[in-house]
């Protein structure tokens, strides 16, 4: 399999856009200047922000709908297992699980997004690495280089592997 991808850059290039003024807008700035689809590692960071600019729109327009009911449901764990994807800030996160009788975790694995960018993350590093490599210079700018490319797959190392 070849490199896959998920997350903010990911989701940016499938969409194209984010349906807001003020995201689209600062959007059009970055595909402007970098081009479309986008595909360097650090653009990502662009996509995280432009994604924090389309929530905020989106919070201000759903806070000035009127007010409704709240929704509340009693739940009534049980025994069983299920399947799911979720899509998070960081990407793609699918899970698997297995409750018994009294709804109790008793089996649980989880695939984060940190696993499905492996592939590209390895190939960032590996470019980084190979950038210090050789030069005179590799104590603490092959350090940030380094952080640098991981990072930019997954800013919080403990969220990119929990």
């Amino acid at each position: 399999m070849g490199e896959v991808r998920v997350g903010p850059l990911a989701r940016l290039n499938v969409n194209g856009g984010y349906g807001t003024a003020l995201a689209d807008e600062e959007l059009e700035e970055v595909k402007a200047h970098w081009g479309f689809p986008l595909h360097r590692n650090m653009i990502g960071h662009a996509a995280r922000i432009l994604e924090m600019i389309h929530a905020w729109e989106r919070m201000v327009e759903l806070l000035a709908l009127p007010g409704g009911e709240m929704m509340r449901r009693t739940l009534n764990p049980s025994g069983g297992s299920g399947e799911g994807a979720v899509e998070g800030p960081e990407g793609t996160l699918l899970y698997g699980l297995v409750l018994d009788e009294d709804g109790l975790v008793k089996r649980l694995s989880i695939t984060t997004p940190l696993q499905f960018n492996l592939k590209s993350l390895e190939r960032a590093v590996l470019e980084s690495a190979r950038t210090v490599l050789g030069s005179a210079d590799t104590g603490e700018r092959a350090l940030v280089l380094l952080e640098t490319a991981i990072r930019a797959f997954a800013p919080c190392i403990p969220c990119g592997v929990h």
